[in-house]
């Protein structure tokens, strides 16, 4: 099983009732990892409208394991929908490891074949960013 429960709790208009429990982060950490997690995601309730507990999260798990990616679901989605903001999260953390492996190599390969152009990916919306931000994205 690789879905940890961390106790916190934020209210409904944001404010938060009880703190992330960074004994459990730990434990969810180390469980994480043995079970061979390439990264994680965190995502608590009501996060859309205040991300703060899941950046402390955030936070604690790369303090911990730096070698894993982590995505919070406020920072990838920040709908009102806690299933739908955790499955996009979920599905970005799925893709990301491919991704990131496929643009790192395609800059290597550019930069091999003396290719000066860097290259840039389209967002959703329209806009574009470079193969770095692509990598955190």
């Amino acid at each position: 099983d690789m879905v940890f429960g961390i106790p916190a709790r934020m209210r409904a208009d944001g404010s938060e009732s009880e703190a992330p429990d960074m004994a459990a982060v730990e434990r969810a950490v180390t469980a994480a990892k043995a079970n061979g997690a390439q990264g994680i995601i965190v995502s608590f309730l009501h996060a859309w409208r205040n991300g703060a507990q899941e950046a402390s999260v955030k936070l604690a798990v790369a303090r911990l394991a730096p070698e894993l990616f982590v995505f919070t679901s406020a920072e990838v989605w920040p709908v009102i929908r806690e299933y739908e903001r955790s499955s996009t999260a979920i599905l970005n953390g799925y893709v990301h490891p491919r991704v990131s492996g496929y643009l790192t190599a395609l800059e290597e390969r550019l930069k091999r074949r003396g290719v000066p152009a860097r290259p840039m990916l389209t967002k959703s919306n329209g806009g574009l960013m470079n193969a770095a931000e692509g990598k955190r994205a």
